[in-house]
């Protein structure tokens, strides 16, 4: 298959940058003698690649790690363009046809959606902020032997929350995040009649809540698996 290579380098004021907290810090040893590459967007049919011999630093706060690069992510051996666009068709798409389009194994899929999460969303917690309908559900993955509780904002078709587990101790972590604005905010909240999800909205919410069986719980775990698949 054919190929473009690109040779390059970061600044020379930012070559000895921490990854994480950015600061010039002390080098750790020499460049290495076999250059580093990293997967870039392709152009039409032609597989690009940039390439640089890294070398490591030693930060003070996080320790020894391969000084920054800024076309990539710590640890990603793709682009930040790439793992941005990934990121941005797994929002939109099966991760089946995200990764047989971007030319990536299927993990590789999660593994940029992860890298690229707080570029793409910065403030995750805004997803919080206007609740009027939610639905609450869990189930169980991985042959059963684990559980997911998920919220979803029944307005925008959205997951808006999700954590390992289930059960009231579990739906309670969501609710004490809430600040007093947004949990007045929600006025109707649907479940499968669970009674850890009906103690813990009669708890917490002030309204006649409704607590209904959807006709196809199906509808919400959909959205289960889009988390799953994406986490």
């Amino acid at each position: 298959m054919k190929h473009i290579r690109i040779k390059a380098r970061p600044n020379k004021w930012h070559e000895n940058d921490c990854p994480f907290c950015h600061k010039s810090c002390p080098a750790y040893d020499k460049h290495s003698s076999k250059p580093t590459t990293w997967r870039g967007l392709d152009w039409g049919g032609i597989l690009v690649e940039v390439e640089y011999q890294t070398h490591r630093i030693i930060c003070l706060e996080h320790g020894v790690y391969v000084a920054k690069v800024p076309w990539a992510y710590p640890g990603s051996r793709f682009t930040k363009d790439f793992d941005l666009t990934v990121a941005w068709f797994a929002s939109y798409l099966p991760r089946s046809t995200t990764s047989y389009f971007m030319r990536v194994d299927w993990e590789t899929v999660g593994r940029c959606v992860n890298r690229a999460l707080h570029d793409l969303e910065p403030e995750r917690s805004r997803r919080l902020d206007g609740l009027v309908n939610i639905g609450i559900d869990e189930t169980s993955y991985k042959k059963g032997h684990k559980y997911i509780t998920v919220i979803v904002n029944h307005d925008t078709n959205t997951v808006v929350w999700a954590s390992e587990g289930h059960g009231k101790s579990v739906l309670e972590k969501f609710y004490k995040q809430l600040t007093p604005e947004q949990l007045s905010s929600i006025k109707v909240v649907t479940g499968d009649g669970a009674k850890w999800i009906t103690e813990c909205v009669n708890e917490y919410n002030s309204f006649q809540n409704c607590l209904s069986y959807l006709g196809g719980i199906g509808y919400l775990i959909n959205y289960i698996i889009f988390y799953l698949k994406y986490s």
